[in-house]
Parts: structure tokens; sequence; C-alpha cells
């Protein structure tokens, strides 16, 4: 796809997802910045906060906030599967989001059950990418066992987008089994953040610094995604991506 067309999807998916987003939390990003690549979509959100979820905050109830959205989610993630699947032809088959409360950002990560036409596998062997899958690695090591597979893509210069696969251990599938899904997730998302977010401020030999990471699973595919946001050394608010 030529890249001028290319930037008007991208924008038009930007768009609607701002729209819906408002229409959903009363409230809309002040920026969305949408990237393809093959089968991949992801989204990075910025001065995504409403009044009442920064009152929350300043109150020490993150995760009040959190439940909240994971309620509201839904009503994003349906409409936008089928407005994705009519206006691209391609439907996405695994989700994934995460948000950096304290920054007012958010990220989502969608997964086609094909590649996007005209939208060329993204770039999987980037400068710095041995260094940090090593700290991936260490990381998934560290919080559970280091995955099966993994897989990394240069989305953007400034996104890049790790998917590691066969992540679970078996006490986390029983524990997945017995209904304890949502505590799981709030411990290894915890754990995860608290170990990746020591790579803040490293440059991986990009001349850009990792800025915010996200993380999310899929319990029932026994996937993980991570995303890195990069900046440049000079940066101190959100990149224009």
């Amino acid at each position: 796809m030529k890249q001028p067309i290319a930037n008007s999807l991208q924008q038009h998916i930007a768009s609607y997802i701002g729209r819906q987003l408002r229409d959903i939390f009363g409230k809309g990003p002040e920026s969305v910045f949408v990237s393809i690549g093959g089968s991949y979509l992801t989204v990075y959100l910025r001065s995504f906060l409403t009044p009442s979820e920064k009152a929350l905050l300043e109150h020490g109830q993150e995760r009040t906030v959190r439940r909240t959205r994971e309620k509201l989610m839904p009503l994003l993630i349906s409409p936008l599967t089928e407005w994705l699947e009519h206006t691209t032809g391609v439907r996405p088959s695994e989700v994934y989001y995460d948000w950096n409360l304290p920054e007012g950002t958010g990220m989502l990560v969608l997964k086609g059950s094909c590649s996007f036409e005209g939208f060329p596998e993204p770039n999987g062997s980037f400068k710095g990418r041995d260094g940090l899958v090593r700290e991936v690695v260490r990381v998934s090591h560290q919080v559970e066992k280091a995955p099966d597979g993994l897989e990394t893509y240069e989305m953007n210069g400034r996104t890049l987008l790790f998917v590691r696969k066969g992540v679970l251990v078996q006490v986390e599938n029983e524990l997945i089994r017995l209904g304890q899904g949502e505590f799981l997730k709030d411990v290894k998302r915890s754990l995860e953040k608290r170990l990746l977010e020591r790579l803040k401020g490293y440059d991986p030999g990009m001349n850009k610094r990792i800025a915010e990471v996200f993380v999310d699973w899929s319990f029932e595919l026994d996937k993980s995604v991570i995303l890195m946001i990069l900046r440049s050394h000079s940066e101190t608010a959100g990149p224009d991506l």
C-alpha cells in the first residue's frame, strides 16, 4: 500500500478509536497513534484520563480505575472488531491492552486473523533487538518461565512489540482453572512491569531511550505482548509517533 494511503487508513482508525473512547468514558484521549504491520495493529493513547479517574488516583485507588476500565473496554472491543473487519477486511482475533495511569497513557494491540492488505511484515531484526530480547527473557524467567517462543516487531521508529508464546506454568494454569485469572493477571502485571520498568531510560542502540512499557496476556492462548515506547533523549513529553 502506498504510504499516503496507509497513513490515511491509520489516521481513520485512530479517529474511530478516539470517538468511541470519548463516547464510552465521557472523555477521549488527546492523541491516538495507530501503526499497522503484517497482521498486527498497535494503538498508543496519550492524555487519556477522566476527571473522576484522576481524583481516584490521587486517593490511591489505581486498582478501582483499572477494574472500571476492565468492565468498560468490551464496549470498545466488540464494535471495534466489527468495524475493522468492515473497513479493512481483516477481523482481529486477539486484543490486548494496558494502561500507564500515572502518565495518562495506554496501549492496545490487535492481531488480525490474517495480514492487513498492503502492510508488509514489520522489521523483526531492529538495532538493539538482541539486548532487549535477553531482558524480556530474563524478566519472564524471573516471574514465571522463559517463553517457549518470542517474536519481535518494530512497528514504527518509536514502538517495539514483543509477542511471547508459552509463558504459563502449571500452578498458573490451575489458578486460571479455579477462576482466579483476574487475580493472577494483577499479580503478574505488578511483578513484570516493576521489573520491565527498570529498562526506562535504557538506549537499546537506536539513539532513543525506553520511555514506557506496557504488558498484557491472553491466558486462553498462553500468550503475552509487551509494547515498548521509545523517545529521543531530549524529549520529556509523549512521542509524536
